[in-house]
């Protein structure tokens, strides 16, 4: 450096460089004969390759075990945090546990099958498909999750909350269904006591929404065959004679609990994120259900108008992929 005849730091300012690491680098070349650092050298880590393979298999076998029984099991001479580390280190975290509903080997198997049988259809044959169900949507419950800035001890200010009712709140019921990319029609439905709807009010429904819609599908030269799921109303006696009688034709064999095969789940989240943007002032109004009902109802179907009908063409033509996830995995769980 002074052969050079400059200083630490009119070379820093050079070539940008802070000027500690500068002497840094200069001092290691002097002891060394290179500018790069060597491996440092610390204590031994406590766990070894077979403990941490241990832990892994472990944590493989048991999911579900804590991480406390997990160091007292298979390694008390490290602490938790040692253990979560060389977890993480193989992508290994805990999670909190997705929530479908319940499958048993049985109905895994029906669903595997079914996709087996229908996996070679092709996208025009799902798009004669008229996928329909039902949508219960509560007045003030925004399924969208809020984000606010706050430092720890605000953490519960009223306006770092976001309030939820837990039970009690207004609720309105309406049935959709859609073919391609062809938007059906959404209509309220009357529920019974206990929040149900019977068989009578959803063959309403289908005489008011459906046969419409099959029609026009019918016009278009196209030959629509009808989608419902397992629930009750739609296996009772009452509209197996109505589809009977009218003629629709039923997708045959739909599996039970298969929820992330009917593309129309989807749309159900699109439409309540847009009645609670456009109809955010109904979740604070104070009038009865039978006064409130009736706008919530106008509210929704009025939403189901927003939705862009690209999606469900998109939504079509992703259900080969649906398909192939379940049965990928053997009629279990996937992530739609």
């Amino acid at each position: 450096m002074k052969e050079a005849g400059l200083s630490f730091a009119e070379i820093s300012r050079r070539v940008q460089i802070p000027r500690t690491t500068l002497i840094s680098a200069y001092r290691r070349y002097q002891d060394t004969g290179s500018v790069l650092t060597t491996k440092r050298t610390g204590s031994p880590q406590k766990l070894t390759e077979r403990d941490t393979r241990h832990l892994v298999i472990a944590s493989r076998r048991c999911r579900e075990i804590p991480l406390w029984k997990l160091r007292q099991e298979f390694a008390p001479h490290v602490s938790v945090r040692t253990i979560k580390r060389r977890l993480a280190e193989h992508g290994i975290h805990k999670h909190i546990k997705a929530e479908r509903p319940r499958l048993t080997p049985v109905l895994a198997r029906r669903r595997y099958e079914w996709c087996l049988r229908h996996r070679h259809w092709t996208i025009d044959q799902w798009r004669s498909v008229v996928w329909s169900d039902e949508c219960s949507v509560e007045k003030s419950a925004d399924p969208a999750v809020q984000w606010v800035f706050r430092t720890f001890k605000e953490k519960w200010l009223p306006e770092c909350v976001k309030g939820v009712r837990k039970s009690g709140d207004v609720k309105q019921m309406v049935w959709a269904c859609f073919a391609g990319g062809l938007k059906g029609t959404c209509n309220g439905m009357r529920v019974v006591e206990g929040g149900r709807v019977d068989a009578r009010a959803y063959v309403r429904t289908l005489d008011f929404s459906l046969l419409d819609f099959l029609e026009e599908l019918g016009e278009m030269g196209i030959r629509p065959i009808f989608m419902q799921d397992n629930a009750r109303v739609h296996t009772a006696r009452l509209t197996m004679a109505w589809l009977e009688e009218n003629e629709v034709e039923v997708l045959e064999d739909w599996p039970p609990y298969s929820s992330d095969l009917n593309p129309i789940e989807h749309v159900w989240v699109h439409l309540k994120k847009l009645f609670h943007e456009h109809y955010a002032h109904l979740a604070a109004d104070t009038r009865s259900a039978e006064k409130i009902k009736p706008l919530i109802e106008e509210a929704l179907i009025h939403c189901w108008e927003l939705i862009p009908d690209p999606l469900f063409e998109t939504l079509v033509e992703g259900i080969p992929r649906r398909i192939e996830a379940v049965i990928r995995a053997k009629g279990w769980y996937t992530k739609y």
